[in-house]
């Protein structure tokens, strides 16, 4: 921990011209393991309150320079770049997907699967025209379409597969990289509760799916079943641990807000165990969670890092810190 702490001291006095304060906490004791859903509250290990505006968030992953792969997915009304939404007008009677891709080989088999309101709805596969399109480039010739009556109106989604692969398509913008993207068409009047973010495991083999930012639905990859397990005020952040068997996600509470302020944000973190179904609640926080990705564990699964504070400051002086969260055995067990 110690290395730790010197290479955040560095990073953020690189950052700013300003002083900050480290402060070493004493963590809770270890608590029995939950029959059921129950709290195991953490008291951060260490936090540095920050002083300067938060670093810049982790890059967008390059896609493998040598491995085949589809990535940057995006849908739109026209072959053109220039139409990319992700929601359409009812009676729309075309969806063109676009996505590059690089590295592909003559005789690799690709597989695109179209979902629609959560049931698969399409299929379809064959072998990479490498004559067509070479081995970089730009898929721009892929739609769904009904030129009699439009599309039916609803939820939809589309996975892509080289070789039985599941493929890390989304542009990863303003969520993390998935295995999916998301569009809707004619849900533009009906209830938020509609809408969904996708957040994919690093095995390929399970899916979160968040609904109007509440309603947080367990998905299993391989056999397309769908199970809801919680329903949340507000979902800003999700973010799976290294071992695809554990997730977390921050319930947001608003009710305190001074609007339009972010100053009275209460945000209480969760860790899933997908294999048991047991869910934690193993930390409120007095304030709210920040930065692009929010809360991210390490890739041993023992810590848990992320920026937190309402973002608001006064000259040299900011409301944010770099929180560490030291996580029991029993929580990842």
């Amino acid at each position: 921990m110690k290395k730790l702490f010197i290479f955040c001291i560095v990073v953020i006095s690189l950052i700013s011209g300003c002083t900050f304060n480290v402060e070493v906490l004493t963590p809770d004791p270890s608590q029995p393991i939950p029959s059921v859903t129950q709290e195991i509250l953490l008291t951060p290990v260490a936090t540095i309150s920050a002083t300067a505006p938060p670093m810049s968030p982790t890059p967008t992953p390059v896609p493998p320079t040598t491995y085949p792969v589809f990535y940057n997915a995006r849908t739109a009304s026209s072959p053109d770049d220039s139409t990319q939404s992700s929601s359409f007008p009812a009676g729309t009677k075309a969806v063109h997907a676009i996505w590059d891709y690089q590295n592909m080989r003559a005789g690799l088999l690709v597989r695109r699967e179209w979902y629609w309101n959560d049931q698969l709805w399409l299929k379809r596969e064959e072998a990479w025209d490498f004559g067509k399109y070479g081995a970089n480039g730009t898929i721009r010739d892929v739609s769904i379409y009904d030129n009699d009556t439009g599309l039916n109106s609803g939820g939809y989604q589309l996975r892509l597969y080289i070789d039985n692969v599941l493929q890390p398509i989304s542009p990863g913008v303003s969520s993390p990289v998935t295995e999916w993207i998301t569009f809707n068409i004619g849900l533009d009047n009906i209830d938020s509760d509609e809408f969904t973010a996708g957040y994919g495991s690093l095995d390929s083999q399970w899916g979160v799916e968040v609904y109007g930012q509440k309603r947080i639905v367990l998905k299993n990859v391989l056999t397309g079943t769908s199970t809801e397990i919680y329903r949340a005020l507000e979902v800003p952040y999700v973010s799976w641990f290294e071992d695809s068997k554990h997730f977390l996600f921050v319930d947001r509470d608003r009710s305190e807000q001074k609007h339009p302020m972010t100053l009275g944000i209460r945000d209480h973190l969760w860790i899933v165990d997908v294999p048991s179904g047991i869910m934690r609640r193993v930390y409120k926080s007095d304030t709210s969670f920040r930065g692009r990705w929010g809360p991210v564990p390490s890739k041993d699964g023992r810590y848990i890092a992320s920026l937190e504070g309402s973002g608001w400051g006064d000259a040299c002086f900011m409301d944010s810190r770099l929180i560490f969260l030291s996580l029991p055995v029993i929580l990842t067990a």
